[in-house]
């Protein structure tokens, strides 16, 4: 068996095995040293022999390739991939979700400015709302009122637990406050296609759910001591 028969057959069964690995980067790096080996092999075999410029082009085209997916795959995985004004946002609030679902997410929302009732207490679930800018306010009994911090989710107890919400929530006479929307079929959509991203803004929501219900309980027991 020639040099260049035994070569072949060694970077072919390279390839084989390369694709037994589960990371789609480690298979597209190996590819690429594969490629560079058969773009060496038909330099040193001679362009003149037969099918050796094939392997060449081919060699070299194989290598853009993957070397392009390395990078967009990098590229979509990075804080670049988002615009510049939501970085801090990403970084403050979604940080659990990596770039790209955070970009898949983002751009499912509907964004709002809203006055007056936002959450009327007992209905079913119909929208998911992140508070950009705006502190809006949970009405109590005997018209106490609780004011929120900006940046909190509204309507999440019905989002997980599938219940009805369990209070009113307004916005001071007035005032505004900037929202992002996810409305119900939204969410359905995107958890058919992405399902992980859905799971991840559950953990998101219970986390802020959790310190939510802590300020509302020390701002309850404030009001009525």
């Amino acid at each position: 068996m020639s040099f260049t028969d035994t070569a072949m057959l060694i970077l072919s069964t390279t390839i084989t095995v390369c694709y037994l690995s589960s990371s789609i980067i480690f298979i597209r790096s190996a590819l690429i040293l594969v490629q560079v080996g058969y773009f060496f092999l038909a330099l040193y075999t001679g362009l003149d022999q037969l099918g050796m410029k094939a392997i060449l082009i081919l060699s070299v085209t194989n290598s853009l390739i993957n070397g392009l997916k390395i990078v967009q795959y990098y590229y979509e995985n990075s804080i670049r991939c988002l615009p510049k004004e939501l970085h801090d946002l990403y970084q403050n609030e979604f940080n659990l979700l990596s770039p790209k679902e955070f970009k898949l997410l983002y751009q499912r929302a509907g964004k709002e400015e809203r006055t007056g009732e936002l959450i009327s207490a007992n209905k079913t679930f119909e929208n998911l709302m992140f508070v950009l800018e705006g502190t809006p306010v949970i009405r109590l009994q005997k018209g106490k009122i609780i004011r929120l911090t900006k940046r909190v989710w509204l309507g999440e107890m019905s989002f997980l637990r599938d219940e009805v919400t369990s209070a009113d929530v307004l916005t001071e006479p007035t005032k505004k406050v900037k929202l992002l929307i996810w409305n119900k079929y939204d969410i359905n959509e995107l958890q058919k296609k992405q399902p992980i991203v859905i799971e991840k803004l559950r953990y998101i929501i219970a986390n802020s759910l959790a310190e939510k219900i802590r300020y509302s309980n020390t701002l309850i027991e404030s009001t009525f001591t």
